[in-house]
């Protein structure tokens, strides 16, 4: 493990004393941010991936207090959109001390015990170094700034595959990904990053942006997996996961591209049924029937960029997913009460529609 002196800290502690000390919620807080700090935050500000303790565990798969960067950055963008200046502190404190490497590099995950693997995952750093760069401008720390252009570096240097990003780099094994997810292309981050430094980041954003307009299909869902050596898109044999197409159609909102589509899929597909299923064939029709929270607020998201009044009606559906007992420990959270089981992501998501 590196010392937590691998970027300096000290720019935030001579500002707050306790950034190492969790920010407790306070009585103006939502519910799901007080079941959040409460319940799944750790002391040092990461963010456990499940209540539960006891799933086994799978390979490269987080479960139980596994803790993310994906989480990390997610709650840097409710800090940032909630003014929450204490708890973006403690998350720059949590990456600092548990999640970089080698300066620039990001573990995507680290267990319990703080130890993870030396890979990073291209989405959840783009969207770190995003949101060190906005706090720098917003609340005028050039640290912030400097911080988030070492962890673009360290895409560049690793994750780089001509102008596109693989999907992940091991920096022990010194391999990359052969592929690349349109989820994970973050326009509105590499149109930051190009703006900053356009020699290592105009031609990764541009040639992004066509990719992620390619990968659109007419029904609205978005093709998944580009594999880099033959260029070409891979097949979607399981369906295609409406997270994953929501967030491709997200990004590429941001960027000002057309979602009309995708916009189209989500009226018929609510119109239809009255919910959002999990996962679709391109046809439209359901192959699992599962209801997310993480995919109605990144529904709401989308459709509020496109100010569309369907927006509201997810929002009210997500919301019904959640623990409505205000005498439960778990109030606002997104969990079955039975078992326990409850997912980060879905959280955080949840968070972002609360404040975007």
């Amino acid at each position: 493990m590196l010392a937590a002196a691998v970027f300096p800290i000290i720019f935030l502690c001579q500002e707050k004393e306790n950034v190492q000390h969790k920010p407790g919620a306070s009585p103006d807080d939502s519910p799901l941010y007080s079941f959040v700090s409460r319940h799944l935050m750790s002391d040092d500000g990461g963010v456990y991936t499940n209540l539960r303790t006891d799933l086994p565990k799978q390979p490269d798969t987080a479960r139980n207090h596994d803790q993310l960067s994906e989480s990390t950055g997610l709650l840097m963008e409710y800090a940032l959109l909630s003014q929450k200046k204490d708890l973006f502190d403690h998350q720059v404190y949590f990456l600092d001390k548990n999640l970089v490497s080698s300066k620039k590099w990001v573990k995507w995950m680290v267990g319990d015990e703080k130890k993870g693997p030396p890979v990073n995952a291209s989405i959840d750093d783009l969207r770190i170094a995003h949101a060190l760069i906005q706090a720098g401008q917003k609340w005028g720390n050039p640290e912030y700034k400097k911080l988030g252009m070492s962890v673009a570096e360290g895409l560049i240097q690793g994750n780089a595959s001509g102008p596109y990003l693989a999907d992940y780099y091991n920096w022990e094994d010194k391999k990359k990904g052969d592929k690349f997810t349109s989820s994970y292309l973050d326009l509105k981050a590499m149109r930051l990053l190009a703006e900053e430094k356009p020699a290592d980041w105009k031609k990764v954003y541009e040639s992004s942006r066509t990719l992620l307009q390619e990968a659109q299909l007419p029904s609205g869902l978005y093709r998944k997996t580009y594999k880099l050596d033959s260029k070409q898109w891979l097949p979607d044999g399981q369906g295609y996961n409406l997270i994953d197409s929501l967030l491709a159609a997200l990004h590429a909102s941001e960027d000002g591209l057309s979602v009309e589509p995708t916009l189209s899929f989500l009226h018929k597909a609510w119109n239809k049924d009255g919910v959002l299923y999990g996962t679709y064939k391109e046809d439209g029709q359901t192959l699992t029937e599962n209801e997310s929270p993480a995919v109605y607020a990144i529904a709401v998201r989308l459709l509020r960029l496109q100010q569309d009044p369907l927006a509201e009606e997810l929002k009210k559906r997500m919301g019904q997913l959640s623990v409505q007992d205000s005498n439960s420990p778990y109030y606002g959270g997104f969990l079955d009460t039975n078992t326990l089981e409850c997912y980060s992501f879905d959280q955080l998501q949840a968070l972002l529609v609360e404040r975007e």
